[in-house]
C-alpha cells in the first residue's frame, strides 16, 4: 500500500514537470505589477492544493497544518515592500497565516484526548483557510492579474486530481513553494547591491517575533521596566493588563470575525505606550521651558528648537512622521521656537498637550495628564546655573538625557524590528476593514 502511493506521488511530479518546465520570462521578474500578480499566482496556488488535505476524511489536523504551514511567502514580501509602485496587499495574509497558524492551533484548538473536537477543529481550519484564500483571489481580481496571461500548470492540475491522496498534495505543495521560491530569486538576482542589503534587511524583520516587536506583548518584566523607567508619573492602572491582553489576541487566528483588528489593536496599545512615554518626558521639557521664560526668553526658544529634533527622530525611528499628534506637537514647537517670539506661551501649549496624551490614554485605559509637579524655586536656581555655566550655547537639560535613554532603550528593545514594514501591514488591515462584504466561498477562477 505504501509502495503505491510513493508510485503515485512519483507520477505526478513526473505529470508536473511536463506540465511546467519553469515558465518565468524577464517580464515575470522585471514588470512590477507582473511580478506581484505571479506571486500571488503561486500563493492562490498554495491555498487551492492545500485546500485538497481538508476533503481526506479523517486526515488528523495535525497533517492538515503541516501541509498548510509549508507554504512561504516572507521572501516575496521582501522584495515587495522595496519595489516602487505596487503594494504586498493580501500577501501579507498568506504570511501571516504560515507563520501564526500553528501556534494558535496548539495554543487555542487542540486538547489532547478530546475525541469530540476533530470536526470542529477542522471546520475553524477551514473557515480560516477560506477567508485568506477569499482576499488573495480579491486581490488579483481588482488588480486585473488576469490580463497579464500568466500561466498556472497547477490550475489544469486540480481539476484533474481533485481526489489526490495525501501524501500527493504534500509533494505538490512543496514543488508549488519551491517554484515560488524559485520566482523570487530570479528577481533577487536582478538587484544591486544596496537592493539586495535592503531586501535581506526587511527579510529579517518579517520573522514573526520581528513583526510583533519581538514579542514585547509576553514580556511582562522587560514591558514594566521599560514603563517605570523615565520618571514621567503616569497612572498605568491596568494598562499592563492590557497590553498582556493584547499580545494573547493578536495570536489569535480569528480573522474572519475579526478580520484582523485584534493584531491591530496589538499594534495600537504599543504605539500608544511608547508615544505617552516621550510625551510625558516632552511635558517636562515643556515644564523646563516655561520656567526659563521668565529667567531668558532667548534660552526658552533655544530649548523648545531643540527638542523639535528630538520629536523629529522620535516619529522618524517609529516611521510616524505623519502621526497627526506628531505634526501638532512639531508646530507647537515651531512657535515656542520662533526666534522673535517675546511672549509666554509655553502654558497654552501644555494644555494642548494634555489634549494629546489624554487621547493616547485611550486604548490602555491609563492617566496619563496628571499635573507634573516641579520645585520651581530650585529648577530655577538650577537653570540658571546651568545658562550661566554654558558660555552662551544651551546645556543639555535633564529631559534631554532622559529622551536620548528612551531613544536608546527603544532601539535595544525593538533591534531587527522595522517600524516601516509594521505600519505596511497596519495599512493593510486598515484596508481590509474598509471592505464591506467579506465572502468565504472560492468563486472559479482562471489565471491562463
Amino acid at each position: 500500500m505504501l509502495h503505491s502511493k510513493w508510485l503515485s506521488v512519483i507520477l505526478v511530479l513526473g505529470l508536473a514537470v511536463q506540465i511546467c518546465p519553469n515558465p518565468y520570462t524577464a517580464r515575470d521578474v522585471t514588470d512590477p505589477k507582473v511580478f506581484r500578480c505571479n506571486c500571488l499566482v503561486k500563493a492562490v496556488t498554495h491555498m487551492r492544493l492545500s485546500r485538497l488535505s481538508f476533503d481526506i476524511k479523517n486526515t488528523p489536523a495535525d497533517t492538515i497544518l503541516d501541509i498548510v504551514v509549508h507554504g512561504n511567502a516572507k521572501e516575496a514580501l521582501s522584495v515587495l515592500y522595496n519595489l516602487e509602485g505596487v503594494k504586498i496587499g493580501s500577501l501579507w495574509l498568506l504570511h501571516l497565516y504560515t507563520g501564526l497558524l500553528r501556534a494558535y492551533y496548539f495554543k487555542d484548538l487542540y486538547v489532547e484526548g478530546d475525541n469530540d473536537k476533530p470536526l470542529m477543529i477542522r471546520r475553524k481550519l477551514f473557515e480560516r483557510h477560506g477567508y485568506v484564500t477569499e482576499l488573495l483571489l480579491s486581490d488579483w481580481r481588482a488588480n486585473d492579474c488576469a490580463s497579464y496571461h500568466l500561466k498556472d500548470w497547477c490550475q489544469h492540475w486540480i481539476r484533474h486530481h481533485r481526489d489526490a491522496e495525501i501524501l500527493v498534495i504534500k509533494e505538490i505543495v512543496r514543488r508549488n513553494n519551491n517554484e515560488f521560491v524559485s520566482l523570487v530569486e530570479t528577481r533577487i538576482k536582478l538587484m544591486n547591491a544596496y537592493e539586495k542589503q535592503r531586501y535581506g534587511e526587511v527579510s529579517d524583520s518579517l520573522r514573526m517575533k520581528n513583526l510583533l516587536l519581538n514579542d514585547l506583548g509576553e514580556k511582562t518584566v522587560t514591558r514594566k521596566a521599560f514603563m517605570n523607567a523615565y520618571d514621567v508619573e503616569v497612572d498605568w492602572k491596568g494598562a499592563n493588563h492590557l497590553l498582556e491582553s493584547s499580545w494573547d489576541r493578536a495570536l489569535k487566528v480569528t480573522w474572519p470575525f475579526d478580520h484582523l483588528q485584534n493584531l491591530k489593536y496589538y499594534y495600537t496599545a504599543h504605539f500608544a505606550l511608547l508615544k505617552i512615554i516621550f510625551f510625558r518626558i516632552t511635558s517636562v521639557h515643556l515644564l523646563y521651558t516655561e520656567v526659563l521664560e521668565k529667567i531668558s526668553m532667548k534660552h526658552s526658544v533655544q530649548y523648545a528648537r531643540e527638542w523639535s529634533k528630538y520629536l523629529m527622530n522620535f516619529a522618524k525611528m517609529l516611521r510616524i512622521e505623519d502621526d497627526p499628534d506628531v505634526r501638532n506637537l512639531l508646530t507647537v514647537f515651531d512657535k515656542l521656537g520662533d526666534l522673535n517670539r517675546s511672549t509666554p506661551l509655553v502654558g497654552a501649549m501644555i494644555q494642548v498637550l494634555n489634549k494629546i496624551l489624554y487621547n493616547c490614554s485611550l486604548p490602555l485605559q491609563c492617566d496619563a495628564t496628571k499635573p507634573m509637579v516641579l520645585n520651581p524655586t530650585k529648577v530655577e536656581n538650577d537653570l540658571r546655573d546651568l545658562i550661566s555655566s554654558g558660555g552662551g550655547e544651551p546645556e543639555e537639560l535633564i529631559t534631554q538625557r532622559a529622551a536620548n535613554k528612551f531613544m536608546t532603550d527603544v532601539a535595544v528593545i525593538f533591534k531587527g524590528v522595522d517600524f516601516g514594514v509594521v505600519r505596511s501591514l497596519i495599512e493593510y488591515i486598515d484596508e481590509i476593514h474598509e471592505m464591506t462584504k467579506i465572502v468565504l466561498e472560492e468563486p472559479a477562477l482562471t489565471f491562463e
